[in-house]
C-alpha cells in the first residue's frame, strides 16, 4: 500500500498529538506534512479540528479550494445534523466525532483506497537538475538520483539529458544509446 500523505488542521497540540498517534496505530502508512510543505504536493488526507465552531468549517471550504482532490476528516465534539450538514457542504468527506474511535480507522482505510491510483493511471513526479556551469556535478546527481528512485520505487524511471552538446548521462549509466532527442522529435507521430 502506497503511504498516505497526512495534514492535521489544528491551533490544539494535544489534538494534533493523539490524532498522529491514532494515524500510527491504524495499520496504515502515514507521512505527515505541515501547512509550509504542503503548497506544491496537496496532501492525499486533511484531518481537520472543527470542534471549535464555524471556523473549523470556514478552514473546510478554503481546503477544499486549494486541493480538490484531497480527502477531507471534519473532527467535531457532538454529532449534531446542523454541523453535520455544514462541514458536509463545505466539502469534509467524513464527520467524525470526538474522541476518536474504530470509525477513524476505518475512514483512514477509506482514504487510502481512494487515494490509490486508478487503472492505467500512474504516480508521477518530474525532477529537473541545472548546472550553474560545467563541472559542478550535476550529471551525477541526475544520474545517482534516478538509480536510487527506480531501484527503490520498482518503477520504470526515465532520465532524458537535454544537454546540446555533449551529454554524458549514457556514460554515467555504461550504456551506448540507440536513440537521441532528435530522433524523438523527428518522429513525433509515433
Amino acid at each position: 500500500m502506497a503511504q498516505l500523505t497526512v495534514l492535521i488542521s489544528t491551533t490544539d497540540p494535544d489534538f494534533r498529538a493523539h490524532v498522529t498517534k491514532c494515524l500510527r496505530a491504524s495499520g496504515t502508512s502515514v507521512a505527515l506534512v505541515d501547512d509550509r510543505h504542503a503548497g506544491a504536493n496537496p496532501p492525499a488526507l486533511t484531518v481537520v479540528d472543527i470542534r471549535h465552531g464555524a471556523k473549523g468549517v470556514d478552514g473546510i471550504e478554503r481546503l477544499r479550494g486549494s486541493w480538490p482532490s484531497s480527502t477531507i476528516f471534519a473532527i467535531a465534539a457532538t454529532t449534531q445534523p446542523e454541523q453535520i450538514l455544514q462541514a458536509m457542504r463545505a466539502g469534509a468527506n467524513e464527520y467524525l466525532a470526538w474522541p476518536l474511535d474504530d470509525s477513524f480507522t476505518a475512514a483512514i482505510h477509506r482514504a487510502a483506497e481512494r487515494s490509490k491510483p486508478k487503472d492505467g493511471s500512474r504516480n508521477s513526479c518530474v525532477l529537473s537538475f541545472f548546472g550553474v556551469k560545467g563541472g559542478v556535478g550535476t550529471t551525477t546527481l541526475a544520474v545517482n538520483t534516478a538509480i536510487e528512485l527506480a531501484r527503490t520505487s520498482k518503477k520504470p524511471t526515465l532520465i532524458i539529458d537535454l544537454h546540446q552538446f555533449v551529454g554524458e548521462v549514457a556514460l554515467f549509466l555504461g550504456v551506448r544509446p540507440r536513440f537521441t532527442l532528435v530522433d524523438a522529435l523527428d518522429n513525433l507521430h509515433r
